[in-house]
């Protein structure tokens, strides 16, 4: 995991900071001289001391006294410094960078000075020892995309990237949640390192826009601000990706057709959570609780995302707002067949993944695709993230349902539904 700066994570201090190099500057002091700068932005009032009794020359000389290893003022010249060139806003001369001189120029608190830190934030770039560049903040925007929702402690992912490359994307996306990932030793990082990976990143995300939550235990989605300037990443740099070749496994074809939602449904109704009885836990127990159901989110997208991967070169697919996983249907031809899909996650007991999902099947057809498929033979199968019990698979089968096992790769018919389901595709043009 590459090592950022976390001495400050308010853009507040860091225009402060810059200020102080401004004056600095304008002085004809040495800024890249860690006890001129630190010193300078303890005299601003960037840098605190602990336990400060208000007498500042007498705590600077007390402080100058101590090894130079030991001086907090130092350490935070460095690491602001190293922020503000992350930033783009000075160069590896400590000079201002245009950007920097734009974001001087704007009103503090002003909408020009939120459009500097939105392109400084989301340019933002870190290089590790071996040369391998990357741009976190990118990277972060896509997590939470491709979850739809994430954790704050999920973005440190963000600084295990190697580098800005589609593999490393999928490669860090499939480490969520982190915690396993830790656990199973698929991560090297401790737990310090992804206390200091979330502590900045986030907090400048969140500041300019790009991501919002409803309070600090919930987690983090995506903006209208945050979603173009993903967009800009994506297309017109710093990590633009040109269009990406079929995954192994993927039906050739030539268009990769996105996923589109639709509208709830009038007639289909949110059902209560399996967690509805929260009230009646432990604050403990909540905190367990609310963790679980992320995990079990971010698992469940990452299973509909590899779905999706799979049929999206052959098919027009949907998703319902508050309904189905996914519908999988040629729009053009009024006539054809549709496959209706329910995924699953193996988190929980399979019979109860398994008969919760039949009833869900049958409620969706009969509710939520009527008033746009109507007329349609509807192929109904369920999409597991592992394995399953052949007495599963054949009870499926006895229903008319097919059954699969979807990997990162792979869509798998696990019974002879699934398998004709596969075997239609497959004719397909």
């Amino acid at each position: 995991m590459k090592n950022f700066p976390h001495q400050y994570n308010s853009l507040p201090k860091l225009r402060m900071s810059l200020l102080s190099i401004r004056s600095l500057a304008a002085q004809g002091a040495n800024a890249a001289d860690d006890g001129v700068l630190g010193y300078r932005f303890a005299q601003d009032g960037v840098y605190t001391f602990r336990n400060f009794d208000g007498d500042l020359p007498k705590r600077i000389q007390a402080e100058q006294s101590k090894p130079e290893d030991q001086q907090g003022a130092r350490t935070a010249a460095r690491e602001i410094r190293r922020t503000l060139r992350f930033l783009g806003l000075i160069d590896n001369h400590v000079g201002e960078t245009d950007l920097g001189n734009q974001l001087l120029a704007s009103p503090q608190g002003s909408a020009d000075e939120l459009r500097v830190w939105q392109v400084a934030i989301s340019r933002l770039e870190v290089v590790d020892p071996d040369g391998n560049t990357s741009h976190p903040i990118c990277i972060l925007l896509r997590l939470v995309n491709k979850f739809g929702q994430i954790a704050r402690e999920e973005m440190a992912l963000a600084l295990e990237a190697a580098d800005d490359s589609e593999n490393e994307f999928q490669r860090i996306a499939d480490l969520v949640p982190i915690r396993d990932a830790v656990k199973a030793n698929r991560i090297k990082a401790s737990r310090f390192q992804i206390a200091n990976g979330v502590k900045i990143l986030p907090a400048l995300a969140e500041q300019a826009g790009f991501i919002s939550r409803v309070d600090q235990a919930q987690p983090y989605k995506l903006t209208s601000a945050g979603n173009a300037a993903l967009q800009s990443c994506l297309t017109q740099g710093p990590i633009a990706l040109a269009q990406l070749p079929p995954l192994v496994g993927r039906l050739p074809s030539q268009t990769k057709r996105p996923v589109r939602k639709l509208a709830s449904n009038q007639h289909v109704t949110t059902l209560p959570s399996e967690n509805a009885v929260v009230g009646i836990l432990s604050a403990e127990q909540q905190q367990a609780a609310m963790r679980l159901r992320f995990e079990r989110t971010a698992r469940h997208q990452k299973a509909v995302n590899h779905v999706a991967d799979q049929l999206s070169l052959r098919l027009d697919l949907f998703e319902g707002a508050a309904s189905f996983d996914l519908v999988a249907v040629r729009e053009k031809f009024q006539s054809e067949r549709i496959v209706l899909l329910e995924v699953k996650t193996l988190d929980a007991d399979v019979i109860s993944q398994t008969r919760l999902a039949v009833g869900q099947l049958l409620y969706y057809e009969r509710f939520s695709l009527a008033d746009r498929w109507s007329g349609r033979l509807v192929l109904k199968a369920i999409v597991f993230d592992g394995d399953i019990p052949e007495t599963i698979a054949s009870f499926l089968d006895w229903l008319g349902i097919g059954a699969f096992c979807v990997t990162s790769t792979t869509l798998e018919p696990l019974n002879d539904h699934g398998r004709g389901i596969q075997a239609w595709i497959v004719t397909l043009t």
